[in-house]
């Protein structure tokens, strides 16, 4: 591994995610020398009004998006990228011997292994062939035609996050809200975990710190307390290097009110609501992908069990000089 020589500069692409935030704020907490450069879709973005330099993007479906990307990086010299947005990966991932030719820094995993995470039910049968314990699941198509046993869970079958999920109790439920978008999982009690991992570039686990969900909204944990599980760590492991997922990713697990582990959910990014408890309770994700990224020495990592966080809303406030003009930060 090699040292830091001179500062570099940073882009991060969907700058007003609500993960991109989380990762400004982490980097902030660093010792690395560096200017960051945001990107996103709306001009009002909050991540654009915290780095150096903002950009307005064309969305990642736009054929014009890596193009204006590029030029960006070019224009601004930039050394790593930094993808946030699930949507996104795909893209980069399409792309990036084009990206790495040109002498930018950036981990994504391949498109197969994101295509497959991006499928829940996919990711079920990744388990089951690894002889991960997971919870059973049926297709809408499967659970609209057997006889299941309530209550059950629906999910949306892609995309990330629990937005729609949803408890059913009896079968007039599951019929009046199943759509072939929704797969059924049996329901799980007990506490639920996510665990967030950082892995080398060839997608060997460095770290991992799993964390209970305390308290859910829309999606995201708005509190958690880290712990130690020496039996979510090891599997985690065994799941991300069988994939494998380089850099940062997350993994959602339950552990049973009967003590039966069953892992249900794989995202190959930076969490997004969890992030920021990782990195107050040591590890740094952001700063150990930099790192990677760079070629240079690792911080030692020593993680926190019992550390609680607590989210709420914050506020930007932004101004406009000249009717027409950019917006800046209010003092």
């Amino acid at each position: 591994m090699g040292v830091m020589t001179r500062p570099i500069t940073i882009f991060i692409s969907s700058a007003g995610a609500t993960n991109a935030v989380n990762v400004i704020d982490a980097l902030r907490k660093t010792d690395i020398p560096f200017r960051l450069i945001g990107g996103d879709t709306d001009p009002l973005a909050a991540g654009l009004f915290m780095v150096e330099r903002g950009y307005v993007l064309p969305r990642a479906a736009d054929p014009q998006f890596i193009p204006k990307v590029l030029d960006i990086c070019s224009q601004e010299s930039v050394d790593v990228i930094l993808p946030i947005y699930s949507a996104e990966l795909p893209i980069f991932a399409s792309r990036k011997h084009e990206i790495e030719a040109r002498g930018l820094r950036i981990c994504v995993p391949e498109e197969p292994v994101l295509k497959m995470c991006d499928d829940k039910l996919s990711v079920i049968g990744f388990f089951e062939r690894l002889g991960i314990a997971c919870p059973k699941t049926w297709s809408s198509e499967e659970a609209a035609n057997e006889r299941l046993t309530y209550p059950l869970f629906l999910k949306h079958r892609q995309g990330s996050g629990s937005k729609g999920a949803l408890r059913v109790e009896s079968q007039e439920d599951l019929h009046y809200h199943l759509t072939p978008d929704y797969v059924v999982q049996e329901y799980l009690d007990g506490d639920e975990y996510t665990v967030d991992i950082v892995s080398d570039l060839e997608g060997r686990m460095i770290a991992a710190s799993p964390r209970v969900r305390n308290r859910i909204y829309g999606g995201l944990s708005t509190r958690g307390t880290t712990v130690y599980d020496e039996e979510i760590i090891q599997t985690s492991k065994r799941i991300v290097e069988a994939l494998p997922l380089p850099g940062p990713s997350n993994l959602q697990c339950k552990r049973t009110k009967t003590g039966a582990l069953k892992f249900f959910e794989v995202n190959p990014r930076f969490a997004a609501g969890g992030l920021p408890l990782a990195v107050a309770a040591g590890l740094n994700i952001p700063e150990i992908l930099v790192r990677l990224l760079m070629g240079w020495e690792l911080p030692e990592v020593q993680i926190r069990r019992g550390v609680v966080m607590n989210r709420y809303w914050s506020s930007q406030f932004l101004f406009q000089p000249e009717p027409g003009g950019r917006h800046e930060i209010l003092d």
